[in-house]
């Protein structure tokens, strides 16, 4: 509950016609260090139903190895990029959630 995303973007693959990149920067709001969360990431259609789910691990949207990520530092923002496949024309809302 007190990692808070400020800024998140997605937009067409530069090079990949059927990709998109996904980009954001999360913030450590606690007074401690904590875990880097999993990374939930939603898309859904105009009924709100799921199109498409899929959880990333630290090591996935950081793209580092495990034994070479730390714990959030309070009040530092940890930009991430990510490559995935476009899910389609029916998606019109999408949502971020640390898990």
């Amino acid at each position: 509950a007190l990692i808070e995303l400020s800024r998140k973007n997605i937009y067409t693959h530069p090079n990949d016609k059927l990709g998109l990149m996904v980009s954001g920067t999360m913030v450590n709001q606690a007074e401690f260090a904590q875990d880097f969360p999993l990374l939930e990431l939603r898309f859904e259609n105009i009924r709100g139903e799921a199109i498409a789910v899929r959880r990333f691990a630290p090591d996935e949207y950081l793209d580092l190895p495990k034994d070479r990520i730390v714990k959030m530092q309070p009040g530092e923002p940890v930009a991430f990029t990510l490559e995935i496949i476009d899910p389609g024309p029916d998606v019109v809302s999408y949502e971020f959630t640390f898990l």
